[in-house]
């Protein structure tokens, strides 16, 4: 056998563990707008990418070993929702939720996610998972978008006429208080949706 062999089929293997890691890295930081956050068992950051600096406003330096509470508002760190969250991760497996969290500057977003326990092959418990993506706009554009159909549907309501809302295919979708009573509808829900 040549002295050699051993220490060049160490070589081959740790050749590709390498390129692998690099490749997860590389996957990871692609991610830029969604953050991708791991932590040790008690929740100090281990790992950051890019999508979770674009995110939060920290790099990964700066959060490297820092408490993942930092990216709660005070409130939630007065409820221990940080420690909520991973146990109920722990317990079944997952825990989702849309809440605001705190950004760099001291700024607010609504971000929503998950945090999933990480396991070792062998089962063990290493620590915790986060993902997480800014859903401010879309909160916004939802909320904004209630408040239009709200707004729309009183100033149709208030009117003393018989107005009906169909839809694009032509199906009710409302009908004024006063047409209720004007048509003798007693219960809308059992008409929504019918053809004018």
């Amino acid at each position: 056998m040549n002295p050699t062999e051993p220490a060049t089929a160490q070589l081959h293997t740790a050749v590709p563990e390498t390129a692998d890691a690099l490749r997860h890295r590389l996957i990871l930081d692609s991610a830029i707008d969604v953050a991708i956050i791991a932590t040790d068992c008690e929740g100090r950051v281990t790992d950051w990418n890019h999508g979770a600096e674009h995110v939060f406003g920290w790099s990964a330096q700066e959060m490297l070993g820092e408490p993942a509470d930092r990216l709660f508002t005070a409130q939630d760190q007065t409820d221990h929702r940080p420690a909520i969250e991973m146990q109920s991760a722990l317990e079944t497996g997952r825990a989702s939720d849309e809440r605001q969290h705190l950004k760099k500057d001291g700024s607010l977003f609504w971000g929503s996610g998950d945090m999933l326990p990480l396991r070792g092959s062998d089962g063990a418990h290493l620590g915790f998972l986060r993902i997480l993506r800014d859903s401010t706009r879309e909160r916004e554009a939802a909320e904004a978008q209630r408040a239009e159909a709200a707004f729309l549907s009183g100033v149709l309501a208030a009117s003393g006429d018989c107005i009906k809302v169909l839809d694009l295919d032509a199906n009710l979708s409302f009908m004024s208080e006063r047409g209720q009573r004007l048509m003798e509808v007693s219960d809308f829900n059992a008409i929504r949706g019918c053809d004018s």
